[in-house]
């Protein structure tokens, strides 16, 4: 979305949809969700799609319960820090290899991002966001979510993994914004 912004002046609403609350609390192998092979075109995949805007995924292996930092998103969106919190959390988990599902790591990310960590650990004890993230789910499934990532624009065009920028370019030129080297 950096990329983009940097090219086409758009507003961007990040919404934390919860994809597998099945999950298990302390969290699965991906091989055992997903098969080993699978896995391993999924890292090649993120890999290779991450490359071009020098993006970095180390060999991803485990799939933690998402609940909680979903909900610390919520709570980093409601004290202007959704945006570090967001990116501190997608380095500790797709390259350093952190369980984002323990309090301890979410709360040393919400530390790094300037976040009270007392308060995050108070809101979430209390559940305070926790309809919010059901919320989210229930209006993402109305409208199919169901990979990542996955882009709803002005609420009628829908672009599931798209495999460059210019997918998502091309969508956005249709609304009528206008997109060039400067934005």
């Amino acid at each position: 979305m950096k990329e983009i912004k940097k090219i086409c002046d758009v507003e961007v609403e990040w919404i934390n949809f919860e994809f597998h609350p099945e999950t298990p609390k302390e969290g699965l192998l991906l091989a055992d969700r997903f098969g080993k092979d699978k896995v391993g075109q999924m890292v090649e995949n993120l890999c290779r799609m991450g490359k071009p805007y020098g993006v970095s995924f180390a060999d991803i292996y485990f799939m933690p319960n998402t609940r909680m930092v979903l909900e610390a998103s919520e709570y980093a969106k409601d004290q202007g820090k959704f945006d570090i919190f967001h990116e501190k959390v997608f380095r500790e988990h797709f390259q350093n290899l952190a369980d984002i599902g323990k309090l301890e790591v979410v709360l040393g990310i919400a530390e790094k991002s300037g976040i009270d960590a007392g308060d995050l650990s108070k809101a979430l004890e209390s559940g305070a966001y926790k309809e919010r993230i059901v919320s989210e789910r229930t209006k993402g499934l109305k409208k199919n979510v169901g990979k990542t990532p996955y882009f709803i624009v002005e609420g009628k065009y829908f672009i599931e993994r798209p495999c460059s920028i210019d997918d998502i370019i091309n969508v956005l030129i249709k609304t009528g914004k206008e997109c060039g080297q400067n934005g």
